[in-house]
């Protein structure tokens, strides 16, 4: 298994490659289709390995052919294929996920529950307490970005867009480049509904920011889903 996940992220951008993509998808998506998205009312976390382990397997010999055609693979052990191929991955990775998301109607409903899980957690921590605690701090350090970043949190779970986004945005006063600043206003203005400055804002971070981890990945998912409720929208 894991030689298969390693063959996958060293898929390049060629044609056969995309068309390789392109079933990649339409795999998954049959089984999003087939599956159920949720289990007595809570999100099926377990669908997601599910549905990744039926399209690695539906197109292991298409994987073999496709990424190491023209690599000699004389002496690699799994480790090498891992370190050879963990530069492509999170790039497919993200690229199969807007794919998924705007031709897939399954896969697309169950990626804005993932998403509402994070916007579950602001208002399960949220309290009108904690934010009385948290402006009397940033009236005292008011230099604080991560005190004025987690008070634009409260703000959000509270359903103060407007509050949210004055914190995140005095925050990259600050510093322009703040990536939690970045990331949170971008989805404040998600969650209010402003899909073109969402857009903007989750583009100018995987334009503009070298690498954060796995959150630039998300952003990617995250601009998916704007980019195709602005669709529905319109």
């Amino acid at each position: 298994m894991k030689r298969i996940l390693c063959l996958l992220i060293l898929i390049s951008n060629s044609l056969s490659a995309q068309e390789l993509n392109d079933k990649l998808s339409s795999d998954y998506c049959h089984c999003f289709n087939k599956g159920s998205l949720e289990i007595n009312g809570e999100i099926n976390y377990q669908l997601l390995e599910e549905c990744l382990v039926y399209g690695l397997k539906n197109n292991a010999k298409a994987l073999e052919q496709v990424v190491l055609k023209d690599v000699d693979t004389t002496g690699f052990d799994e480790e090498t294929y891992y370190k050879y191929g963990y530069k492509y991955g999170r790039d497919l990775f993200g690229n199969l996920q807007e794919q998924l998301i705007d031709q897939c109607d399954s896969y697309y409903e169950y990626a804005k529950k993932l998403n509402a899980t994070m916007r579950q957690s602001f208002v399960r921590d949220a309290s009108k307490k904690a934010l009385d605690s948290l402006s009397a701090l940033v009236d005292k350090n008011t230099s604080s970005l991560e005190l004025r970043m987690e008070r634009g949190s409260q703000h959000l779970g509270l359903n103060d867009f407007k509050s949210a986004k004055t914190d995140f945005k005095q925050c990259l006063e600050q510093n322009p480049d703040y990536f939690p600043a970045q990331f949170f206003l971008a989805y404040t203005y998600d969650l209010d509904e402003d899909f073109d400055n969402a857009i903007k804002g989750y583009q100018d971070i995987l334009d503009n920011v070298i690498d954060v981890g796995a959150l630039k990945d998300m952003t990617k998912i995250y601009l998916a889903i704007v980019k195709r409720k602005k669709k529905e929208q319109d």
